[in-house]
Order: structure tokens, then C-alpha cells, then sequence
């Protein structure tokens, strides 16, 4: 009978055991590992679940049902996934890390990511991967303009590893931002005479000794830039030479006096001489001796000064259009007077002749142009739009023309768009597709590119080209 009894004991320990295990989440999700590893995202996910309701507490069962949704394609699930994990075990590095990184990859929503790779960078124990958590919060903070919160930032990342050139460098990048040039300058000369003593990433992804002259490009031109923007253009060329190549090479043009003789160019072209002349102006202060922005300021004086010949002419082509009876010759006569209408500034009468030129000549598309230019300086966007929008979508017209014509177009949707009676979103848009193929010509780029920066929006697509060119994570391994 003792033995019988003893039995039973055992055999209700047995039962009791069997049940606990039965309650434990860790078979369904093992289980589940293995489905989501073999790409068998479905089942997986019902696995994730039925673990989870097992054990409701289990923060990894939520993690990895993450992963499975991110997979999957379901960002948003993966994101409820990932903040529960967080929430169930709150030094989760981990999740924050691919939460941060979902936020900046797939989401575009750049102060969330910051808030995670913070979270990260906070709880992670792993000195390299901490580091990199701080830096994707420092080239965020950069692309957004946020430079006041980068230097405790860097402070971090310097503690981390002291002798890291790329994090030296982005204290120097900041100092500039900042304003705070002969700093910049002071740390850049340093770096130039010290730079066996750190390291930075290779071209391969890897950290090795800074060498010259690729890893020293970068200094150079933050010491030419800080020059630059304390108007020592002499000093600034010597520095900004030394990085004219690879990846700096466009960050240099910017600074030539030749950049902003290329603006007042395109201006030019489109007849807005008072634009023209502020870059002219800003080139000949970097370059006083440059020769093409002189003469082309000669020209936009010239023109100014003609006014008073040139309204004589018009006297003697508005009578030539009284008498001469045949509509075809008043029509080139009106093209004629049209052109001296508009530079003599008298918008109103050139749209009037430019309208009488067009219904015999509709492929003299300078004429066009004049008249979409008078009837934006007289507040006709809309007009002026439509158009430089028929001439913009012609396939005949060749490759420079169409780059000038955008141009222009561009500039009067973004007016348009500032206007009482405009539509901030739609002519927003259209300004910048038209700015977008002005792009393409060497002419007009770096003018097209000006005038991106006042459309808003823009600031985002600054954001991720910093982004992109400071280096970003890739979407963490699964």
C-alpha cells in the first residue's frame, strides 16, 4: 500500500512536469525559428503567436516575430513587434538598433531613427557597434541641419575611440557648419600633421592608418571652405587645389568663382540680368581679374543702358505695323518689336506682339520664350506656364534648348506656387521635374540646383543625400 502511494506521487509529479513544459512557449518557438530561416513566413508567424501566447513576457519571441514581418514586407507589424520586444525588456540594444534602422531605411522619418540609434548606442555593451549607433545619430543630426546637438554626440564617439580620423573629421565638418572657421582650420592643420597617428574607414569598409593623399583630401577642403567663407579666397584655392578630386571634386566646383560665373550664365539665358548680376558679383569678389564675368557684366550694362535707342526703334516698328497691309510681314515686324519691347522691359507689349508674331511663326520658340518670361513678370504664371509647357514636351527640341525652356518653367511654377491664386503642391512638383531635367545640362545645373533648394521639400532629398554620402547602415542581418 506505501508503495502504491509512493507510485501515484511520482506519477502526479510526472503529470505536473508535463504540463509545464506544455505550457512553455520555447518548442513553438524553436519551431518557428526554423519556418521564418526557411522562408515559411506564414507558418512562422502563427508559430511566433501561439509561442507568445504561451509566454506572454518573452521579448526574443517578439523580436524575431519582427524579423518575420519585415520580411514578409509588413513594416508596420515589424515595427509593433520590435517596440513590444523593447517595451517587455527596456535594455534591448538590439531592437532599438533595427528599429532605428527600419525608421531610417524604410520609414524616411530621420529624428525617430535618431531617437532608436540613441536608445541603441545607450544600452549596448559592444564598444564598436555602440560607436556606430552615436555616428548614424551624428550624420543624421548633420543632414538635418541640426549641428547645435553633434558635438556631445562626438564627445561620445571620441571616448569610444580616440584615435579615430572619421570622427575627427566629422568634428571638423561640424565646426564649419557651426561657423566656427579658424577652429576648423586649427583642428584640419592639425589632422594634416598628425594623421599616421589615426585611422579612418578604407575603401574596402575597413580601419586602417590615415595615407595620403585620399585620406587627406577631406581636411584640404574643410580648411579651403572655412577660407572661403571668411573670404580669404587666395588662401581658400590653395587649399581647395589639394582636394580637387574623387568624390570632392563637385564639393570644390562650388566654391570656384567658375560655379558662379556658370549661374549668372543661365540667368542670363533667361533674361533675369538682376540674378546675373549678383553672381558675377560674387565671382569677380573670389576673382577679380576673371575675364568672362566682366564681359558679361559689360553686356547686361550695355543692354540696360540702350533703352532710350531702342525705344525709338519700337516707334518706327509699331508704324511699320499701322501700314503695312500684308499679315504675314506685320507678323515678323511684330516678332521684331517683340524682342525690343521685352528689352526695353516693357512686359505687357511684348506679350501683345509676341501673341501676333506666333499666329504666323509658332517654331520661332525665342519668341516663345520672351513671351512666357513678360507674362511672368507681369503675374500671368499660369500662362507663362502653359506655354513653356507646350515647347518643354516638344520631341523636336533638342537637348540644351529643352534644359533652358525647364529651367525657366521651373522658376515660374515655384512663383506660381507662392502666389494667392497658386497650388503650393501640384506647381511645387512640376517645379522641381522641371529643374530635374535642367539638371542634365552642364549649363544650367548648378543654377537648376539653386533654385531646388528654396522648393520645400527639398530639404528631405538634402537629407538623404548627406545620408548616403556620410554612409548608412544596411538593413540589419536576420
Amino acid at each position: 500500500m506505501k508503495s502504491t502511494k509512493i507510485y501515484l506521487s511520482i506519477f502526479f509529479i510526472l503529470i505536473g512536469i508535463g504540463s509545464a513544459f506544455a505550457q512553455d512557449g520555447v518548442d513553438k518557438y524553436v519551431q518557428a525559428d526554423r519556418a521564418r530561416k526557411a522562408k515559411k513566413y506564414d507558418i512562422a508567424l502563427q508559430l511566433y503567436q501561439d509561442a507568445i501566447k504561451l509566454e506572454p513576457t518573452a521579448s526574443r519571441y517578439y523580436y524575431d516575430m519582427g524579423l518575420c514581418y519585415r520580411a514578409m514586407g509588413d513594416i508596420d507589424n515589424a515595427i509593433k513587434s520590435f517596440e513590444k520586444a523593447a517595451s517587455l525588456k527596456t535594455d534591448y540594444a538590439e531592437a532599438y538598433k533595427t528599429l532605428a534602422v527600419i525608421y531610417e531605411k524604410a520609414k524616411k522619418d530621420y529624428m525617430q531613427a535618431a531617437y532608436y540609434y540613441k536608445k541603441a548606442a545607450e544600452y549596448d555593451t559592444d564598444p564598436k557597434t555602440k560607436l556606430e549607433s552615436i555616428n548614424r545619430v551624428i550624420a543624421i543630426m548633420n543632414a538635418n541641419q541640426k549641428f547645435d546637438s553633434i558635438p556631445a554626440l562626438l564627445e561620445q564617439a571620441k571616448k569610444l575611440d580616440p584615435t579615430n580620423g572619421d570622427i575627427m573629421y566629422m568634428e571638423i565638418r561640424n565646426l564649419n557648419k557651426l561657423g566656427q572657421y579658424e577652429a576648423a582650420i586649427e583642428k584640419s592643420k592639425f589632422m594634416l600633421a598628425n594623421f599616421a597617428k589615426y585611422k579612418g574607414r578604407n575603401e574596402a569598409g575597413q580601419m586602417a592608418t590615415l595615407k595620403p593623399p585620399r585620406d587627406l583630401d577631406r581636411f584640404n577642403y574643410e580648411i579651403g571652405y572655412a577660407y572661403n567663407k571668411q573670404a580669404k579666397f587666395d588662401s581658400s584655392l590653395i587649399f581647395l587645389k589639394k582636394a580637387d578630386f574623387g568624390k570632392f571634386k563637385k564639393r570644390v566646383s562650388v566654391l570656384l568663382p567658375r560655379y558662379q560665373y556658370e549661374i549668372a550664365l543661365a540667368y542670363f539665358d533667361i533674361f533675369n540680368y538682376d540674378k546675373a548680376q549678383e553672381a558675377i558679383n560674387r565671382a569677380l569678389a573670389m576673382d577679380s581679374k576673371y575675364k568672362e564675368p566682366q564681359e558679361l557684366a559689360i553686356r547686361i550694362t550695355g543692354m540696360k543702358a540702350s533703352v532710350k535707342g531702342k525705344q525709338q526703334g519700337i516707334k518706327l516698328l509699331e508704324d511699320s505695323v499701322k501700314i503695312n497691309k500684308d499679315e504675314k510681314k506685320r507678323a515678323d515686324v511684330y516678332c521684331r518689336l517683340c524682342k525690343l519691347q521685352f528689352e526695353t522691359f516693357d512686359f505687357e507689349g511684348a506679350a501683345l506682339s509676341a501673341n501676333e508674331c506666333l499666329k504666323f511663326f509658332p517654331e520661332r520658340l525665342q519668341v516663345t520664350l520672351w513671351k512666357a518670361i513678360a507674362q511672368y513678370r507681369t503675374g500671368k504664371f499660369n500662362e507663362a506656364a502653359a506655354d513653356l509647357q507646350n515647347v518643354t514636351e516638344s520631341e523636336d527640341l533638342n537637348a540644351d534648348l529643352k534644359a533652358r525652356f525647364a529651367f525657366a518653367l521651373g522658376i515660374i511654377m515655384k512663383e506660381a506656387a507662392k502666389s494667392p491664386q497658386g497650388d503650393p503642391a501640384s506647381q511645387n512638383f512640376f517645379a522641381m521635374e522641371n529643374f530635374k531635367i535642367a539638371l542634365k545640362s552642364n549649363r544650367y545645373m548648378h543654377a537648376a540646383r539653386l533654385e531646388m533648394e528654396g522648393v520645400p521639400g527639398f530639404d528631405k532629398i538634402l537629407a538623404e543625400e548627406e545620408l548616403q554620402e556620410m554612409g548608412g547602415g544596411a538593413m540589419m542581418e536576420e
